[in-house]
C-alpha cells in the first residue's frame, strides 16, 4: 500500500463539517469540485431524503494522497453506496488531469498510455488501503466516462478495465460503470451514460456483482462475479 491514514480528516457533510463519527454513515461522495459539485451536492441531497440525516460523507479530493487517505478512511458499518464523481477513461479516474493526479487500473504505477515517453506516474487501485468499514453491501458507483470501455484505449498493465479493477480489488456488492461516456442530467443532475449513434441515444449502465452472502466463498475463488447490462439507475 502506497498511501495509509486512517485518520480521515477530510470527509465533511454538506455545510463543511468535518466528519469524525461515521458510524452512520452509509453513502460517500468523492468529487472533483472544478467540475461536479452542483451534481454531488444534489447526490448529497437524494441521498440523505433515502437515508436520513447524518448518512452522507463528502470528499472532495484532488490528489493521490488524500484520495488513498480517505477511502480508507470510509467506516460505516452498514455502507450501501461509494461515488467517484470525476472525469475518466477506461483506465483511469483523474482526479486533476492539470497537476497529473491518477488513480489507475494498469497496476504497474502508470496512467494509460500509447508511447513510453508519455508514462505519467498514478497510484495504482490495486495499493489503496481496504477501507475500515463494511463495503460488503455496497454498490460502487464509478460515474466517469469509459470506465469499463476494451475499446477507448488498449488496456495495459493487467488489461483489465478501471471498472473490473475496482471490482476485483475490493469486495464491494456490486461495481457500476459503462462503457460509454457519462453526462449529467439538466435538471436533476444525476448521472447517466450515454452516446449518440446514427440510431439516437443509448444509455446503458453495466454492472459487476457479487451474489447476496457469497463474499466468503469469493475469496476462495468458488463464486465468480456476475455481470450484466442494463438501462436506467440501479
Amino acid at each position: 500500500m502506497k498511501y495509509t491514514d486512517p485518520s480521515g480528516k477530510i470527509w465533511e457533510d454538506i455545510n463543511g463539517n468535518v466528519i469524525s463519527d461515521h458510524s452512520n454513515i452509509k453513502v460517500y461522495i468523492f468529487y472533483d469540485s472544478n467540475s461536479f459539485s452542483k451534481q454531488s451536492f444534489a447526490m448529497y441531497k437524494s441521498a440523505v431524503k433515502k437515508y436520513g440525516e447524518g448518512s452522507v460523507a463528502l470528499s472532495k479530493v484532488t490528489t493521490e494522497k488524500e484520495f488513498a487517505s480517505d477511502w480508507g478512511a470510509m467506516g460505516g458499518n452498514d455502507i450501501r453506496e461509494v461515488n467517484l464523481n470525476y472525469h475518466g477513461s477506461n483506465q483511469a479516474l483523474h482526479l486533476d488531469y492539470k497537476k497529473k493526479q491518477y488513480v489507475t487500473a494498469t497496476g504497474n504505477g502508470y496512467i494509460n498510455s500509447q508511447t513510453q515517453s508519455d508514462k505519467i506516474e498514478a497510484l495504482n487501485v490495486q495499493d489503496l488501503p481496504i477501507p475500515v468499514g463494511d463495503i460488503s453491501h455496497a454498490q460502487l458507483n464509478i460515474n466517469s466516462c469509459k470506465s469499463n470501455s476494451t475499446s477507448q484505449k488498449p488496456l495495459l498493465g493487467n488489461g483489465k478495465t478501471l471498472m473490473r479493477t475496482f471490482a476485483d480489488t475490493f469486495y464491494f456488492q456490486t461495481v457500476r460503470g459503462t462503457s460509454v461516456g457519462v453526462s449529467y442530467d439538466r435538471f436533476l443532475l444525476t448521472p447517466h451514460p450515454k452516446y449518440l449513434s446514427s440510431e439516437g441515444w443509448f444509455k446503458n449502465w453495466e454492472y459487476i456483482g457479487i451474489p447476496t452472502g457469497s463474499h466468503i466463498l469469493r475469496k476462495t475463488k468458488m463464486v465468480d462475479f456476475l455481470y450484466y447490462k442494463t438501462g436506467g439507475m440501479k
